[in-house]
């Protein structure tokens, strides 16, 4: 995700639970006006155990217009996020993402190597038999 993320031209900055420091494009990449947030999905350390594991995300727009990036740049309110999404790796690689109108599911297609719409405009039920969330930090 950081190779493909830093050599787009779309992103000024990548930063990660997994990174010690946020992680700038590569050298002679010019940066772009995102700020990518990511993190594993019950993380890459669960592989072997055969449970679902993917990547959430947010995407921000930098906030400094010139320089270097800063910590303003990275540490902004979810209210401000363009989008965001997770994707779920496994036999069936799922995306799913909003860019603020509606929640799209997407599958990838590994014959054509493109995500296709499977499911639009997504929606939690009014009321269902259960809830489950991570409270966590």
């Amino acid at each position: 995700m950081k190779d493909v993320l830093g050599r787009s031209g779309r992103v000024a900055v990548m930063v990660s639970e997994e990174d010690d420091a946020p992680v700038p494009p590569p050298p002679g990449t010019i940066p772009g006006k995102y700020v990518v947030i990511y993190d594993p999905l019950d993380g890459s350390s669960n592989i072997d155990v055969n449970v679902s594991i993917g990547t959430i995300f947010s995407i921000h727009r930098r906030v400094t217009t010139d320089g270097e990036v800063s910590m303003a740049d990275c540490l902004q309110p979810g209210r401000h996020q363009v989008a965001a999404g997770y994707v779920i790796y496994g036999p069936s690689t799922m995306l799913v993402y909003t860019a603020g109108d509606g929640v799209h599911g997407f599958t990838l297609d590994p014959n054509i190597g493109e995500f296709l719409l499977h499911r639009s405009e997504i929606q939690m039920p009014t009321k269902g038999p259960y809830y489950s969330v991570n409270e966590s930090n």
